[in-house]
């Protein structure tokens, strides 16, 4: 909360300044950055160490393509609280669990 603290309380005083609803996406992508690097290179890396979780019963011939998607989809994103829990999955449950809730989230099973 130390962290988290200062971002949302900068993004609630932008919100309020700019007359707009807090967007709790902010302080949570500059959570993230700050502890963890870049949200998108964390997620393309779950796709790179671990495919299988992407790729698992798709034929031989189509999975350079469906991990191709997979990227373009990873930058293609707004990401925000979603990379805090992938992160806390990999930390307590490993990098498979982890890619396999962003397999989840690409395909919209999470909300």
């Amino acid at each position: 909360m130390q962290s988290y603290g200062p971002l949302a309380a900068s993004e609630y005083a932008a919100a309020k300044r700019e007359k707009r609803e807090f967007d709790i996406s902010t302080p949570c992508r500059a959570l993230a950055q700050q502890m963890f690097g870049p949200a998108k290179a964390n997620y393309n890396n779950l796709v790179e160490s671990y495919s299988q979780a992407f790729v698992g019963g798709v034929a031989p011939e189509r999975r350079d393509a469906v991990l191709t998607g997979i990227r373009r989809d990873i930058e293609a994103s707004e990401l925000g609280p979603d990379i805090l829990i992938a992160k806390r999955i990999e930390l307590e449950q490993g990098g498979l669990e982890a890619a396999r809730y962003l397999q989840a989230l690409l395909l919209g099973r999470v909300r």
